[in-house]
């Protein structure tokens, strides 16, 4: 068990980002082998509205591993496979699945920005263009993929099931995870009471702190296209299903988790090299980030814990199986803070957590 003093210290250091400026707000969650340590939010998470364990953020890929679990399973049911190949574009270049969901494709450009903030017009003719990068050695050679891989297995889901991939993760598998909160596109143009609880990004500059009001605009909740990003959700779900997919580790069946074979495959790192977006020497399983340490999260968790970062770098989820610890952290900022700064606040929030003897 990680010890009082430990989560006193990892709660200290999310407050003091935000008391310091470096965030507007933080959410965060932890628990170890099946008991809740913290679970809170904390500072402002969008003009009026206060952080609390309920609020719900856009979490960009924080949230990449969804799709991939829901992807297990339909590789447990026959319906797709992980070798199985799909066709790129105009350029009828063939990547596979596999390649897809672990960043091997040559499928990095365009950025996930300029694609979110393009007209739907502008966008379609992109994606309709994209294609491997020139002389890339598919499967040996990587780089992050923010939003094509993603869209093209959205499409694949789209293709086998025969209706829309997001109306089905909202309305089939979100529910059946347990995440009430959670969504990839809201469903209606009436959506006073998300509000409520939904939270904005700031764009901090100094003492200057500039809500990104977009993100409550019915036009920016309802665009599919965004949900090749990722979903909306919060620390607390986020937490909650990761709890899940150790459960199906240690060998219990979770309604709408893949079987454990599967998911051990998307957890177990299935490539390390340097990649080129990311500019460092790291792992990734199927949607996963593997051997953590290799991704900035510090040397304290074990060499078996998986998880994701999202946001540059700012908010995370993770899963160590040997201590059975599922942490998530979201914070609600960008600006001109080194990504590196991002990292850094990660490694030692994790250090507070874990550093020294537990009990």
């Amino acid at each position: 068990m990680i010890s009082e003093t430990n989560v006193y210290e990892f709660v200290k250091h999310c407050e003091r980002e935000v008391e310091s400026g470096l965030t507007v707000g933080v959410q965060y969650y932890v628990s170890s082998h099946g008991r809740v340590l913290a679970n809170n939010g904390y500072g402002v998470a969008a003009p009026g509205v206060c952080y609390t364990q309920d609020t719900v953020s856009q979490t960009f890929c924080l949230t990449k591993p969804f799709l991939a679990v829901f992807l297990g399973t339909l590789v447990d049911r026959s319906v797709i496979q992980f070798d199985q190949e799909i066709e790129v574009g105009a350029s009828q270049e063939r990547v596979s699945v596999e390649q897809l969901l672990n960043h091997s494709a040559g499928l990095h450009d365009p950025d996930a920005a300029v694609l979110m903030f393009s007209s739907s017009s502008e966008r379609e003719a992109l994606l309709a263009n994209v294609g491997v990068k020139p002389n890339w050695n598919v499967g040996s050679q990587f780089a992050y993929s923010e939003y094509v891989s993603w869209w093209l297995l959205l499409n694949l889901v789209t293709s086998v099931l025969r209706c829309d991939a997001i109306d089905y993760l909202d309305q089939m598998v979100l529910p059946t995870w347990g995440l009430k909160r959670s969504f990839y596109r809201c469903a209606s143009e009436d959506n006073r009471d998300l509000r409520e609880y939904l939270a904005t990004y700031f764009w901090v500059d100094g003492k200057r702190k500039t809500p990104l009001l977009h993100q409550r605009l019915s036009k920016y909740l309802m665009d599919r296209a965004f949900g090749a990003v990722g979903a909306f959700t919060n620390a607390q779900e986020l937490g909650h299903w990761y709890e899940s997919i150790g459960e199906v580790l240690d060998g219990r069946a979770v309604a709408g988790f893949p079987r454990k074979e599967t998911l051990q495959r998307l957890v177990s790192a299935s490539r390390h090299g340097y990649d080129e977006r990311l500019e460092r020497e790291c792992s990734f399983g199927l949607g996963f980030m593997t051997d953590l340490s290799s991704h900035c999260f510090g040397e304290l968790l074990s060499a078996a814990a998986f998880g994701h970062s999202g946001y540059l770098g700012t908010s995370f989820g993770l899963y160590d199986p040997e201590r059975k610890l599922a942490v998530s952290v979201i914070c609600n900022t960008m600006g001109p803070r080194p990504f590196e700064g991002a990292e850094m606040f990660r490694t030692e929030l994790l250090e507070r957590l874990l550093a020294g003897p537990s009990v």
